[in-house]
């Protein structure tokens, strides 16, 4: 969704966080998603072309911009499950 290279990276570059059984609606009740998602974390200076149909921004911040985007901004209940049960805790 991203558009990362995958010839860029190699298995050592992944971080296994964790395997969850996903399940949530949109906010409108249109479409929902159910799904095994296995998350993994990379932290590495890598070029995105993200797909348009997937991401609609892309910006870097860092943990404390992300805890205030957090309470201000709109995050997918996917988004903000990985981020509060992981992503703060790595």
């Amino acid at each position: 969704e991203i558009g990362v290279q995958s010839s860029k990276l190699s298995m050592n570059d992944l971080v296994f966080m964790t395997r969850i059984l996903y399940k949530a609606e949109s906010d409108d009740r249109i479409w929902g998603e159910h799904e095994i998602d296995y998350v993994y974390i990379i932290r590495k200076d890598l070029d995105v072309i993200p797909n348009p149909n997937e991401v609609e921004e892309l910006i870097y911040v860092d943990r404390n911009q992300l805890k205030e985007m957090m309470a201000t901004e709109k995050f997918t209940p996917w988004s903000k499950y990985i981020i509060q049960n992981f992503v703060f805790k790595w």
